[in-house]
């Protein structure tokens, strides 16, 4: 079987260690729903190899070691095995790959792409029908945003989108709610599932076997974009589309002390289609409809369109904790959405039925004041009221604007700062509006 190695050089030193696993059994496998079709043209080598590199990068950081926080990797070697090795080897695909992860993450990333021999390629479910034409492919969580984003999508132009999921528990849900918003078509949605069970990791003192423990999630939103590239080139498609207000997806941070990803930041938006339009040799788009938008206002388009939708929202996950027996502050019922994490909040300002469903009441004042319970709470509320008090995009630069946000800009991130800000001051009007004191 392939061998895939990945040295982790951490902050301090003598910390170092190498995960290693197989890909294939029983190692890294990646496999795609019973229901799940592809387009005619099938995976090609760019594909496979795009799936193996985001893949690997999603196990690994599930597999890293704790205390990430004082003691965060800085550097990671990664040795993968590929079907075109030259190819990523190519110095405008590397840079393009490790200024994608250095934007999620701030760590530096080196590869070394070595040749797979490996000649048993995945069975896939080929589309079949000559008359489908499929022209935009749309990333589906299940997720609040992503359910909106799929209820404004025209009927016309849902004709020629598909959708694309990774899943563990909320594949069933993400097809009813697909169903529920007029898609009935099974094939629709294609829904990829992985798992990665043998894995070694070896330091100076020992060699063990690991699991999947690591709560980190800042790479994942990597493995998720390529998930929908790959469907798109099945269908010699080059235009994806991922939903997230625009408070999540530009990601600036209400208090120094909440690292925020950049899941679905415009920046990084643009490095992935570097990437792959250097991969595939041919321009492609990655669109968010909502990114200067909240989460009240898309919360709205869906309602224009769909009068009946918030009967289907109530199925849309948001919570980091849904499916866990804990949260931020200990035990709570599993299935069931915490109410106190950053998500959580951002919801409620959108969805005043939410509250009714958490576990606990963030509308509740003495939750609100709580040291543990409310931390998130109180740092976007001091959040919207430091927006709220801004005269103009400049006073909002001045006093708003995180260092992380400032450093993107000038590194090259041609953001509109008027729309930026206009934004921000919405979403401020909008939480204390929700929250008043």
């Amino acid at each position: 079987m392939p061998q895939v190695e990945c040295e982790i050089e951490r902050i301090q030193q003598g910390s170092s260690y190498t995960i290693k696993f197989s890909l294939g059994e029983p190692g890294l496998v990646w496999m795609l729903s019973d229901d799940s079709r592809v387009g005619p043209y099938g995976f090609s080598d760019t594909s496979l190899d795009l799936l193996t590199v985001a893949f690997c990068i999603f196990h690994i950081e599930k597999l890293l070691h704790k205390n990430l926080l004082t003691n965060p990797p800085k550097k990671y070697t990664l040795t993968v095995p590929m079907y075109q090795p030259e190819k990523w080897r190519q110095p405008q695909v590397t840079q393009a790959l490790q200024q994608l992860l250095t934007c999620l993450d701030d760590a530096e990333w080196e590869f070394i792409f070595k040749p797979n021999d490996q000649t048993l390629k995945p069975k896939l479910n080929i589309e079949t029908n000559a008359d489908v034409s499929i022209k935009q492919i749309a990333l589906f969580s299940g997720g609040m945003d992503s359910t909106c984003g799929v209820a404004t999508i025209s009927s016309e132009e849902r004709k020629a989108t598909r959708y694309v999921s990774y899943y563990t528990r909320q594949y069933t849900a993400q097809n009813n709610i697909l169903k529920d918003l007029g898609i009935s078509d099974p094939s629709a949605l294609t829904s990829f599932y992985s798992r990665c069970k043998t894995v070694v990791v070896e330091n100076k003192e020992k060699i063990t076997e690991r699991k999947n423990t690591n709560k980190s999630f800042y790479y994942r939103s990597f493995l998720f974009m390529s998930l929908g590239a790959v469907i798109a080139d099945s269908w010699q498609c080059r235009h994806l589309i991922q939903f997230e207000n625009g408070i999540l997806a530009n990601a600036v941070s209400p208090t120094p002390a909440i690292l925020m990803t950049k899941h679905a930041h415009p920046i990084l938006h643009e490095y992935f289609t570097q990437l792959l339009s250097n991969l595939y040799d041919s321009t492609w788009t990655l669109k968010n409809p909502f990114v200067f938008n909240t989460k009240n206002e898309i919360h709205q388009f869906a309602l224009d369109v769909c009068p009946k939708f918030n009967d289907i929202l109530i199925k849309a996950e948001t919570c980091w904790y849904h499916y866990a027996n804990h949260a931020l502050v200990g035990k709570k019922n599993a299935n069931r959405p915490c109410g106190i994490c950053i998500p959580c909040i951002i919801r409620l300002t959108a969805d005043s039925n939410y509250s009714s469903i958490c576990e606990i009441d963030i509308l509740d004042k003495s939750v609100q004041i709580d040291a543990k319970k409310g931390f998130a709470f109180r740092s976007y509320q001091g959040f919207a009221e430091r927006i709220n008090v801004c005269k103009d995009k400049n006073d909002f630069y001045l006093r708003v604007l995180d260092s992380n946000t400032r450093e993107l800009i000038a590194s090259g991130w041609s953001v509109n700062y008027q729309s930026l800000y206009d934004v921000y001051k919405r979403f401020s009007n909008e939480f204390i509006q929700t929250f008043p004191k």
